[in-house]
């Protein structure tokens, strides 16, 4: 199974984003548009593991994600990565209203390790993917610099997902395995 952690949006957010993606359409060709029903904030992407890891990882997780407060998330610009010269994904900017955020991914990554998993090398970028790059295209450069200080919205996050992806031809689809409520919200649901 291949899985990962990550917040789920919120409604209202998920539409306004399914809005910029039809409003970019347009402008971007050579992308491929990530569907509004996967959109969410990556927290730790952990690759295929078995079943039984997974459950090491849920058990490492449920105690110390309830330290974890709920905090406000907020949505802006567009930016791409690793960089615009050679861009292979197009991204929104997150940043927690409070500093929450980091901490939380934190607190998964320490689950993670203590799981016997490598420690992510890679830096803790927040953001959601908005669409993956076929090739460079001619209008980025624009479509950033119009899009680089516009708000998206901001959302309350009471909860941390492990979601499983399935690859299939038409793509990901990412199927909901448990849900670990914040804060001692006590809303952890393995589904």
């Amino acid at each position: 199974m291949r899985i990962f952690f990550g917040i789920d949006l919120s409604e209202e957010l998920r539409e306004r984003i399914g809005a910029l993606q039809a409003e970019l359409r347009p402008r971007l060709h050579a992308v491929r548009w990530v569907p509004a029903a996967n959109l969410h904030l990556t927290l730790r992407f952990v690759g295929e593991t078995s079943p039984e890891r997974a459950d090491v990882l849920r058990a490492n997780l449920r105690v110390p994600i309830r330290r974890e407060g709920t905090f406000e998330l907020a949505f802006s610009g567009l930016g791409c990565f690793p960089r615009v010269e050679k861009p292979r994904v197009l991204f929104i900017g997150a940043a927690p209203v409070e500093d929450t955020l980091l901490s939380l991914q934190r607190s998964v990554e320490n689950a993670i390790q203590s799981g016997g998993f490598e420690a992510d090398a890679r830096r803790f970028h927040p953001h959601l993917t908005i669409a993956r790059f076929k090739q460079l295209e001619p209008a980025l450069h624009k479509t950033l610099s119009d899009y680089s200080e516009h708000a998206w919205g901001s959302m309350s996050v009471s909860e941390v997902i492990l979601f499983e992806s399935r690859l299939s031809a038409s793509g990901a689809h990412h199927h909901v395995l448990e849900r670990f409520g914040l804060g001692g919200t006590n809303r952890d649901q393995a589904v």
